[in-house]
């Protein structure tokens, strides 16, 4: 549901493609083309085989790569405060235990959605696919601007 839910978000706020990572990540299927009320047939989704290799060449390249991370990450900046450049890659991870850490390190920075309140220690983050959508619409009308 939550890959569904990216997809139709992505495509929604102007996301040229979308990469899945080949190990980790949710297969297109008929429940997520549901859940994305069918961009998945429309929107360009490519598997990356090897995301270490990927994020390095794509970095090479001048492409500025940024991790999602939980508000209590030290190293995370909030999305407000983050200038993005034409091109950028945003990893996203999975609700449970995010980017592998060996991928979030190479990436140029990390970036959090800060919460609007205190907390309760049992809730840390948001639904990927929400959070996703909020990071891709305030790095999208930053690039706009």
């Amino acid at each position: 549901m939550n890959l569904g839910a990216i997809l139709r978000s992505s495509y929604f706020l102007g996301i040229d493609k979308v990469l899945v990572s080949h190990k980790n990540s949710c297969r297109i299927s008929g429940v997520v083309s549901k859940a994305s009320a069918g961009v998945a047939e429309i929107i360009q989704v490519n598997q990356v085989m090897d995301a270490e290799k990927f994020i390095k060449n794509i970095k090479a390249a001048g492409w500025c790569t940024v991790v999602a991370t939980a508000s209590n990450d030290p190293r995370a900046v909030p999305i407000s405060t983050f200038t993005p450049i034409r091109n950028t890659l945003i990893l996203i991870g999975n609700e449970g235990t995010g980017v592998n850490e060996s991928l979030s390190q190479l990436c140029d920075t990390a970036v959090t959605i800060l919460p609007r309140r205190q907390l309760h220690p049992d809730v840390d983050s948001l639904n990927v696919s929400v959070a996703t959508a909020l990071l891709l619409h305030t790095i999208s009308n930053k690039i706009i601007q």
